[in-house]
């Protein structure tokens, strides 16, 4: 089995790694897991702070976010639909909050990315960071 010797992905067929475009491969196994590596909850109550778990949370924080303002959105276009079919009779708000809410909500969903992103690249720095020092240390 070959793999990639920058990334430890494993080579398909092909001259060069289509994860990270090296052309470098190794015939050796890829490498093991951590044995320091802890699961969630170990790393959860673990009151020294050594593992991080944002990084393993955020993605539930993500999947969370998308379906809470779904749901936003949702609501906003079912209680204009309300206020059009009740003794108001407003239909042009229901017809902003059909095109609008949707809008919104791809937007705040956008933001709400970028933003877990920018958190998650903070612990991306931080584990460089710590291979660096690591590696100077040797």
């Amino acid at each position: 089995m070959a793999y990639c010797s920058k990334c430890k992905e494993e080579f398909p067929d092909g001259t060069f790694c289509p994860a990270c475009g090296v052309s470098d491969i190794e015939t050796a196994a890829p490498p093991a897991s951590d044995p320091g590596s802890k699961n969630f909850f170990t790393s959860l109550f673990d009151f020294d702070i050594k593992e991080m778990i944002t990084p393993n949370v955020i993605r539930v924080v993500f999947i969370l976010g998308v379906v809470g303002i779904g749901l936003a959105a949702l609501a906003i276009i079912i209680s204009s639909l309300g206020a059009a079919l009740g003794p108001y009779n407003n239909w042009e708000n229901f017809v902003a909050a059909l095109i609008f809410a949707p809008l919104g909500a791809l937007i705040l969903i956008i933001l709400f990315r970028i933003y877990l992103e920018i958190i998650l690249l903070l612990f991306y720095i931080y584990d460089e960071v710590k291979d660096i020092k690591k590696n100077i240390n040797r």
